[in-house]
């Protein structure tokens, strides 16, 4: 009985492995990678060029208004701030805030304060195999979640929004080195996260107004009489109703992913 046991445990895992290693399973994991570098190469760049052409101007080493000058200096000047040659060559990030946005970007970006002990699950052996993709999944209900009021509930609200607000003063150095930040970078830093909780507050307005008048539908419902109900009447889940059609919200180009759970919450609730 044990060595059958054992057999079929065999089978299970080896048909796994054959799964991750078939060439369909590795093409959706290039591809993955491909778009996670393509990711991290935009906001690299993004944050090269803002960090160094603030310090060329700032020093005077350009004008800003001849912009022969500018592009013909700052080119090689953004490209040394942010990124360096690895061994084989390729210029690579290297700058802890560009890394950083480009974590955030790909879904990639190490969990933290009380989630860390996910990723610690990952490393009991014979577990790995069940947690590959904790990451992605927690990092984008965090990132929704940057987009609500409750930002104002973590650390790094407080340390480059409130705390500055209320010192008049720019954090601390510990403070600075923990974002991988420059002094004159936090407000920069402190109107993304405003923006981002903004944009959160308008779309859940909107989506409140669409709901109360029933121009919104959220999740299906549980009840088997709700669901039937829906399903005779053609209601789509999860999607604006405009006239007598039902435009999904959820993997639709025209709606930026982060916003679907906050919309469908919110019409949830009404």
């Amino acid at each position: 009985e044990q060595g059958g046991a054992l057999a079929g445990t065999y089978e299970v895992f080896d048909k796994i492995l054959d799964f991750n290693t078939s060439p369909w399973t590795k093409y959706s994991q290039t591809a993955m990678g491909a778009g996670d570098a393509f990711a991290r190469t935009i906001l690299g760049r993004q944050r090269m060029a803002f960090k160094t052409y603030l310090d060329l101007v700032r020093d005077g080493k350009v004008n800003p208004d001849d912009l022969a000058d500018l592009v013909a200096k700052g080119e090689e000047a953004f490209r040394e701030a942010v990124f360096s040659k690895n061994k084989d060559n390729f210029w690579v990030v290297k700058e802890k805030a560009a890394m950083m946005a480009g974590d955030e970007a790909a879904m990639t970006r190490g969990l933290q304060e009380n989630f860390k002990g996910f990723e610690s699950i990952a490393k009991i052996p014979g577990m790995k195999a069940f947690f590959p993709l904790v990451r992605p999944g927690f990092n984008f209900l965090d990132l929704t979640f940057q987009h609500t009021p409750a930002m104002k509930l973590r650390d790094k609200y407080w340390d480059l929004v409130a705390g500055p607000k209320k010192t008049g003063q720019p954090p601390p150095q510990k403070i600075l080195d923990k974002y991988g930040l420059t002094a004159e970078e936090v407000g920069f830093e402190a109107a993304v996260i405003e923006g981002r909780i903004a944009a959160g507050n308008i779309v859940i307005g909107m989506a409140a107004i669409a709901s109360a008048n029933g121009l919104m539908t959220g999740s299906m419902p549980y009840d088997k009489k709700d669901r039937d109900h829906w399903i005779r009447n053609k209601i789509t889940p999860n999607a604006f109703k405009l006239g007598n059609v039902y435009v999904p919200f959820i993997d639709n180009m025209l709606v930026p992913e982060v916003f679907a759970p906050l919309l469908t919450m919110v019409a949830n609730v009404f």
